[in-house]
């Protein structure tokens, strides 16, 4: 006989919740007494998800699943498998249960499934929604994301978040490289002629909380470029922010996409130099500019408000960068940030053109004072 389990209706509605349902072909096994073994669900998740290892490995179990004497030790080891490579704890033993349930009572086969399926459709729409935020992962967790954002989004398996927002253009993406590679912060970013285009990919706050609860902040990073000219009349390189209470939005230049030098003409006709400082074996000069009224920011304000920027001298693509010192050294000289931290990523901005930026690694990290 050919039976549908609870497992193939969770995967059909979670296709049927993104707008993107393929019919999963369910293949009965048969044993060899001629009884049909149910497709687990750890088979139907690595389909959904891609993991082709998964898979394979799934399909191991069904073929030793033929002996029917073992077959209730190795539907345990399909939900081990699915831990493993899912870590759905609950979903996975709870339609192992199912799966062992419906063969032993007709009562059961009916009223379960039900029961099940009510409490479980709501988790499957909470899901979709998730994964819509967190773009389309392949199997090495890679995750494409065009279109603004909207604000930060988490980065599902990671401690970061990203940003994307752009105005105008056309095929502008920020591709993140996943939890696991490029020190977990690792992105690529591509824009065509927008009028300005911001992707980033870092740390988010808005705790309420000022910089120094944060300890020593630092970014080790990584990347290659396209050529300069190739990101309109502005563009910058380096890691970037917000503070809340006063809102003030914040840079630490470390390159760009022109071979001439940046300061007050390419950042704004306010903008003025306020000092420098040496850190990170390199001179930095530090400006402040005013936005005017009206100028996009992270509370929808249509005040003005204050911009700081620390822009290196000696231009780099590899290196460390000590984020705190630039915060304590704008203090010091009478820029201070506001109270509560919003965020710290790596930014790439582009005020035009058609470009890309490509980082094999992309990591922060704390220290102690």
């Amino acid at each position: 006989m050919f039976f549908w389990n609870f497992a193939d209706i969770y995967a059909a509605s979670v296709r049927i919740n993104k707008l993107r349902f393929i019919l999963l072909r369910i293949l009965p096994v048969y044993d060899a007494g001629k009884r049909s073994v149910f497709v687990s669900f750890p088979l139907a998740q690595v389909i959904f998800r891609k993991n082709f290892t998964g898979l394979f490995i799934n399909r191991v179990i069904i073929f030793l699943k033929r002996s029917y004497r073992r077959r209730r030790f190795f539907d345990l080891f399909a939900v081990h498998i699915n831990l493993l490579y899912q870590k759905n704890v609950d979903t996975g033993i709870i339609l192992w249960f199912t799966e062992f349930s419906m063969k032993k009572n007709f009562v059961i086969k009916k009223i379960i499934p039900a029961l099940l399926l009510a409490f479980c459709l709501p988790a499957c729409a909470t899901k979709q929604n998730e994964e819509q935020d967190s773009g389309a992962l392949s199997m090495t967790g890679v995750a494409t994301f065009s279109g603004n954002s909207q604000g930060n989004r988490p980065l599902h398996g990671s401690p970061y978040g990203y940003e994307i927002w752009a105005a105008g253009g056309s095929n502008n993406k920020l591709i993140w490289y996943g939890p696991n590679q490029g020190g977990g912060a690792a992105f690529r970013a591509e824009w065509n002629y927008p009028n300005d285009f911001l992707g980033r990919v870092g740390l988010f706050w808005n705790q309420g909380r000022p910089y120094t609860y944060y300890k020593n902040l630092f970014c080790d990073f990584d990347y290659k470029r396209s050529a300069n000219g190739t990101a309109g009349d502005y563009s910058y390189i380096g890691i970037y922010g917000w503070s809340r209470n006063p809102m003030i939005e914040w840079y630490i230049v470390e390159d760009w996409f022109s071979s001439g030098s940046l300061g007050p003409s390419t950042i704004g006709g306010t903008a003025f130099k306020k000092g420098e400082f040496t850190v990170d074996d390199s001179v930095y000069f530090i400006y402040q500019a005013t936005r005017p009224p009206g100028s996009g920011n992270i509370e929808g304000s249509r005040s003005s408000f204050l911009q700081f920027f620390s822009v290196r001298q000696t231009r780099r693509q590899s290196g460390t960068i000590s984020i705190t010192e630039h915060f304590k050294e704008w203090e010091r000289i009478g820029m201070v940030l506001g109270s509560n931290m919003y965020e710290a990523k790596f930014l790439v901005e582009a005020g035009g053109g058609s470009g890309w930026f490509d980082a094999s690694y992309i990591s922060f990290y704390q220290k102690d004072n």
